[in-house]
């Protein structure tokens, strides 16, 4: 019901004995990718909040023939090691040709990627301030998995239009 999202073709999966919770995280990120100050305004939604791995909502996702996978979550208490979630998503990628983006982590004060930014056939995106430094609040180590994050953009201290607050992530 967010202003950025009415007359948006989102599709949302409703998984049995789960409440499908409306976040703010989600709309925040429906909104810069397909909303109406979005990157993609044209682009069909399809949302999913994670349960469990990201196997079955990865998996519903392709069954959809959805081209892009934005992953921007990870690992509550990250390691820095390449896991199961991880290598499904490189098999995902690489078997179903579609993009996989994935958070590198808001830790914070935990310093490791977590998964599935580790995985080697995605985009692993962190933030920058407006000085062009890592913001404070990135993961950036990883004990295994050379080369990530892929990339660092723009994404501390944002004034995203339709919200009321200044977020970073």
């Amino acid at each position: 019901t967010h202003s950025n999202l009415v007359n948006k073709n989102i599709t949302i999966y409703d998984q049995v004995g789960f409440n499908e919770p409306v976040k703010d995280h989600a709309t925040i990120m429906s909104s810069i990718v397909g909303g109406e100050y979005g990157v993609a305004k044209n682009a069909q939604l399809f949302c999913s909040a994670i349960t469990g791995n990201v196997l079955h909502e990865v998996e519903w996702m392709i069954n959809r023939g959805v081209d892009v996978i934005n992953m921007p979550f990870g690992e509550d208490n990250p390691n820095g090691y390449y896991n199961v979630d991880s290598a499904f998503v490189d098999y995902a990628v690489k078997t179903y040709d579609v993009v996989g983006v994935a958070a590198i982590g808001n830790g914070g004060a935990n310093e490791y990627i977590g998964n599935p930014g580790l995985a080697y056939n995605v985009i692993s995106v962190g933030n920058m301030t407006s000085t062009d430094i890592p913001s404070p609040n990135n993961s950036l180590k990883t004990r295994t998995t050379r080369g990530k994050p892929t990339v660092l953009t723009c994404g501390y201290g944002l004034n995203i239009e339709g919200f009321d607050r200044i977020y970073s992530g």
